[in-house]
């Protein structure tokens, strides 16, 4: 050039935070919720640290301008996610995740709560018997009745028969042995919806090994105390079936009898409302669990972005992390 300068063009509308224009991180922001990192990076030129920054720019922006309604009926429980144990918070009137949080930690879970936006319209709250939930709730929601969820306590009756059908397997022959493994989803399931045929399966095993008879009995016995009409009922029904357990299968039913009593409360203010984890259950078990769906993202998880995109009201997109962390 005959000036011999170096020319520089200005480049139009450029991003105030990076060496890009404002077109291209809006691209970005478009795309990163459903492409991998390095997918969009190969794509645009970027490196793939500047499509993970542009992305936590975009979940930060999300979750301030979006304020979920705190719930009347607040459900907690958890997930395990790239090998660690989250805490899942959800809406059970709505049946909707409400939050998912980085740990299960006591000072994590006192922190979020403490902060939460209309913490004091939470009437209920239901979860499993874990001590540190109950004492979370204590400090946060004073006064809050709690609701220890049905299906953790019934899984402790299906975990004292599966006890027991453990023990009855050792003894056997090989082929019996298989045969008792194949038909365990049968002890196993509300006795009520077997075909009369899987009821005949189980009447055989009951008839050779009276003991897995005697826990299957004490599984049903345990289950029928929540269709009780009323607390009172309900409390009576419990105190029947344990003192009326056989002798055989008392060892096997002693961590429900005694985690019932030491929760009596909580677990009988179930029949003052109603409400349960269970359904909400399936809604996160829809997250994938484990390292496969949110690999590379042990620095970077953020569990807000679940929740973007969706209606307090509404069920929530939940996004594949797969895609999302390559």
């Amino acid at each position: 050039m005959a000036c011999r300068k170096t020319f520089f063009e200005a480049a139009p509308d450029p991003d105030t935070k990076r060496l890009a224009t404002a077109r291209l991180v809006a691209h970005v922001r478009k795309h990163c919720l459903h492409r991998t990192f390095a997918d969009l990076a190969r794509e645009v030129g970027l490196d793939d640290q500047t499509i993970r920054n542009i992305f936590d720019d975009l979940v930060d922006d999300l979750e301030k301008a979006t304020q979920f309604e705190t719930p009347r009926f607040l459900g907690l429980d958890e997930i395990k996610v790239v090998g660690r144990s989250r805490a899942v918070v959800t809406n059970i009137e709505e049946n909707t995740l409400f939050d998912m949080l980085v740990d299960r930690n006591k000072a994590t879970l006192m922190a979020y709560f403490r902060q939460l936006h209309d913490r004091h319209k939470v009437e209920v709250l239901t979860m499993d018997m874990w001590s540190v939930h109950a004492q979370v709730a204590d400090k946060c929601f004073p006064g809050v009745p709690i609701v220890i969820d049905r299906f953790h306590v019934e899984r402790m009756a299906n975990d004292a028969l599966e006890k027991v059908r453990k023990a009855v397997r050792k003894g056997l022959p090989n082929r019996q042995r298989l045969k008792l493994k194949d038909d365990r989803h049968l002890l196993l399931a509300s006795f009520d919806r077997l075909s009369a045929e899987q009821r005949d399966t189980c009447a055989v095993w009951f008839e050779v090994y009276p003991q897995l008879g005697q826990a299957h009995a004490a599984k049903e016995g345990f289950a029928a105390i929540y269709r009780a009409a009323s607390r009172a009922a309900a409390e009576r029904a419990f105190d029947a079936w344990r003192d009326h357990l056989a002798p055989e299968v008392v060892p096997y039913f002693r961590d429900l009898v005694h985690a019932v009593m030491n929760r009596h409360r909580d677990v009988f203010n179930y029949f003052d409302h109603r409400i349960t984890n269970g359904e909400d259950d399936a809604l996160h078990g829809g997250l994938p669990e484990g390292r496969g769906w949110a690999r590379g993202a042990e620095l970077s998880w953020r569990p807000g972005i679940v929740l973007q995109g969706s209606h307090p009201r509404t069920a929530p997109t939940l996004w594949d992390w797969t895609e999302l962390h390559p």
